[in-house]
């Protein structure tokens, strides 16, 4: 053919050569399969997708709408499954369960893909049937053969995410405690007050049950006035007082302390608690901060300081000194500043050092504290 000189070009190739190459990452088994070479292709071909689960938030309430989006990814790079691509112009119906803390199925939703890019997404509104507890959210492509052949073999698994429902009651009762110091150490004397209140408005009645506890370590403390035998504290107009004893220092590993307070009033049965400020000897902390950064004989400064228990607790009712101590006459010594906390354990003194002295702090209250070395550059 004179159009054609070259036989090897030809437009027509034989059939031997028009043939196409296998897909080097197909992998057959059909030997494994009973000679279904299809079927083989279906569940080992390449590439594999994963599903992707991400809600809003992870813990609920009953009422509340779970925001659940679904995304599909190539599981080694992680880019998107192509849904109406010219090559696979279908979308893949998938299908969110919840699964209760019992393992039972309760529900199932439909996922939409509205932009079909392969982006699911949907909105659950939180039955109020469900109780509170950890629930599972799973989500599987769905479909007969049909749908899994023109997956084209894609074998998506299931993905599964936890998610928790907690269950809400509104308090019908709020109180509040309240230690006259801010710090107690074993064998002290705690007393403080209770104040009780309907949150409707009004405080409950004075005929209204109100049993308290107090105990450090496990161990029961010991109440002196404003609670009888049987533990029932003494109200009036929604407010009470009360006193009792810690345990002595042989009995105080951890100083973990609580307060307990039971309310029933009116059929509504509420608890009120607060842990108790204990302080173990040395166990505080006093922050320490110039406002320069670092103190300079001679050079006048304010310090902020900021005492805590050894929880990091703020302690409230500070009080303690700053003494100047001469180097060369430890025995003479002199007050030149009152220390008090303003606000959450936090306060503020001011003073000029001076050469040939020394400077520390001495705590008042609480007790047992120690004492605490201001450094001058």
């Amino acid at each position: 053919n004179p159009s054609n000189p070259n036989p090897s070009s030809s437009p027509n190739p034989s059939p031997s050569n028009s043939s196409p190459s296998p897909n080097p990452a197909l992998k057959s088994i059909s030997h494994h399969l009973s000679g279904n070479t299809y079927a083989s292709q279906i569940f080992y071909s390449w590439p594999r997708y994963s599903l992707y689960i991400t809600t809003d938030r992870q813990v609920y309430q009953v009422n509340e709408p779970l925001y659940i989006s679904v995304i599909i990814l190539d599981v080694l790079t992680n880019t998107p499954y192509p849904c109406q691509s010219a090559v696979i112009p279908y979308s893949i119906p998938l299908f969110a369960e919840i699964i209760g803390p019992n393992g039972d199925s309760l529900k199932r939703i439909q996922l939409e893909d509205p932009l079909g890019n392969c982006i699911f997404t949907t909105k659950w509104i939180i039955e109020p049937n469900f109780s509170g507890g950890e629930y599972k959210l799973k989500v599987e492509a769905r479909g007969g053969v049909a749908i899994v052949r023109r997956m084209d073999g894609l074998g998506i698994p299931p993905a599964t995410r936890k998610f928790e429902i907690q269950t809400y009651r509104e308090k019908k009762i709020k109180g509040e405690i309240e230690f006259y110091n801010s710090g107690y150490t074993f064998g002290d004397t705690v007393s403080g007050t209770v104040t009780i209140k309907r949150v409707e408005g009004g405080y409950i009645s004075d005929q209204s049950r109100v049993t308290i506890s107090a105990s450090v370590d496990g161990i029961e403390c010991l109440f002196l006035d404003g609670v009888n035998s049987n533990k029932q504290l003494d109200i009036k107009n929604g407010y009470g007082r009360f006193k009792f004893i810690l345990p002595k220092e042989q009995d105080i590993n951890n100083g973990d302390g609580i307060i307990s307070i039971i309310v029933e009033d009116q059929g509504v049965v509420e608890t009120i608690s607060k842990s108790i400020p204990i302080i173990l000897p040395g166990k505080g902390n006093l922050i320490i901060v110039p406002e320069s950064g670092k103190l300079f004989f001679n050079i006048p400064s304010f310090v902020y300081f900021h005492a805590t228990t050894d929880r990091n607790e703020p302690i409230e009712s500070f009080d303690g000194y700053l003494w100047e101590i001469e180097n060369n006459n430890e025995k003479k010594e002199t007050i030149i500043s009152t220390l008090s906390t303003k606000h959450e354990g936090r306060g503020k003194f001011y003073f000029i050092p001076k050469n040939n002295f020394k400077y520390e702090i001495r705590v008042k209250s609480p007790k047992n504290m120690g004492n605490f070395t201001v450094q001058i550059e």
